[in-house]
């Protein structure tokens, strides 16, 4: 199973950015909205899931109409052929009709659970492609502000050198 980064945890995920600075002083000025993203990408999975199982019990009724409108157009068949009584065949054809209409009702029923599934993952596709991006711009964020962090120490390095170098006797020494 591979990870992805919105499977990693947010500080795992600075980890591989910068290793070598001090990242406790980055505020990510858009972190309350990717928090609401991420929220409400949680809620369309779970939406998701719904529109799966609700999917899965139309999809059961379907199977189960056409098993018993199959079942029951053959026992009408066989009926006709042992006792051919009209009353008894009307009825059967009756109930042949109203299994009919319990199968195409299980039919739009499962049509309306598909939509609503494709409805529910195009929402979860989209929302997670918002929740990435933002992820992705956290990221160079923290990109830049560890490169600016490692200027900023660079530039104190270099001043913290220069005074110790015009204190030292020697560079007096080497002045012309």
């Amino acid at each position: 199973m591979t990870r992805t980064a919105l499977s990693l945890p947010i500080s795992q995920a600075d980890d591989n950015v910068a290793r070598d600075v001090d990242l406790r002083g980055f505020v990510y000025a858009l972190d309350a909205v990717q928090k609401r993203h991420i929220w409400r990408l949680d809620r369309l999975r779970a939406e998701l899931g719904r529109a799966r199982e609700t999917l899965r019990d139309a999809q059961a009724r379907f199977d189960a109409a056409n098993r018993a409108h199959a079942d029951q157009a053959e026992a009408a068949g066989r009926m006709l052929q042992q006792r051919p009584d009209p009353a008894v065949h009307r009825q059967a054809l009756l109930h042949l009709t109203r299994l009919r209409a319990r199968q195409m009702q299980a039919t739009e029923d499962r049509a309306a659970c598909q939509a609503a599934l494709a409805q529910a993952l195009e929402a979860c596709v989209a929302q997670q492609l918002q929740v990435e991006t933002l992820r992705a711009h956290r990221s160079d964020a923290l990109a830049e502000h560890a490169v600016a962090l490692r200027r900023r120490h660079s530039v104190e390095q270099d001043r913290d050198w220069l005074c110790r170098a015009f204190r030292s006797p020697d560079f007096e020494a080497e002045a012309p």
